[in-house]
This record gives structure tokens, C-alpha cells and sequence, in this order.
């Protein structure tokens, strides 16, 4: 794939993923708050530099920028958004697992953090092809 520059396209995948990502860490911190008070996890502040720092330097500030702005307007209802499923499927994990929280946490960790990585190699993928 030949770089383009940042299109309403290119911008439009890289919100999404960008999003996701910083959901994924949205839904740690919830689990954290919840049921794994041990795990450490990503600040959404970390996550959204993570987010931004495969763009080319001169889309790097304007994109930290626009996610930091969206992410502390709207952080309440990205919880309330992903606060329920995550309940659900931590309970479902704990109950597979006969009621070992350390289990269900290193279980739940693990999986967010795998889709976490996998998000983030397609935010590469898009920022790559960002000239």
C-alpha cells in the first residue's frame, strides 16, 4: 500500500482504532476499580500517547489533542458504555473458574491486553500509510 495523506479516510480509521485502543484501557481501569485491585494498568494519558506516537510528527500533536480532548469530555460515559459488559463478562469468567478472583483478573488481564496489542498493530498499519 503507497502512503496517502491524512484523508477524511485515513483519519476516520485511525479515530476508530485510536478509540478502541483507549477503550481497551478504559475497561482495565474499570476491572482494576471493580474486582483486581492488584493489577496495574495504563493511564488513559499513556494510552493516548501510545495512540498517536506511529503518526507522522506533524499530525502527532493535533491527534494527542483531539483524543485527549473527546476521551476527558466524554471519560464518564465511555464507563458507563463499557462498565456493564465488562461486569458481565468478568462474573461469567469468575464463575468458569469456580470463583478464584486471581484467576478471573490474570484471565480478564490477559485477554484485554491481547486485543489491546492486536489494536495497536493496526493503529501501525494506519499510521504508516499516513504521509
Amino acid at each position: 500500500m503507497s502512503p496517502i495523506h491524512l484523508t477524511a479516510q485515513s483519519g476516520k480509521q485511525f479515530g476508530h482504532a485510536s478509540a478502541t485502543y483507549i477503550q481497551t484501557c478504559i475497561s482495565l481501569q474499570i476491572l482494576k476499580q471493580g474486582y483486581c485491585k492488584k493489577i496495574i494498568v495504563p493511564t488513559t494519558e499513556l494510552c493516548i500517547e501510545e495512540a498517536v506516537q506511529n503518526l507522522p510528527r506533524d499530525y502527532q500533536s493535533r491527534a494527542k489533542t483531539m483524543l485527549s480532548d473527546e476521551f476527558s469530555k466524554n471519560y464518564q460515559n465511555q464507563i458507563d458504555k463499557l462498565k456493564p459488559s465488562i461486569e458481565i463478562g468478568f462474573k461469567e469468567t469468575l464463575r468458569k473458574l469456580s470463583g478464584d478472583t486471581e484467576k478471573a483478573c490474570s484471565h480478564f488481564l490477559t485477554s484485554t491486553q491481547e486485543l489491546k496489542s492486536q489494536i495497536y498493530q493496526d493503529i501501525i498499519k494506519i499510521s504508516r500509510n499516513i504521509k
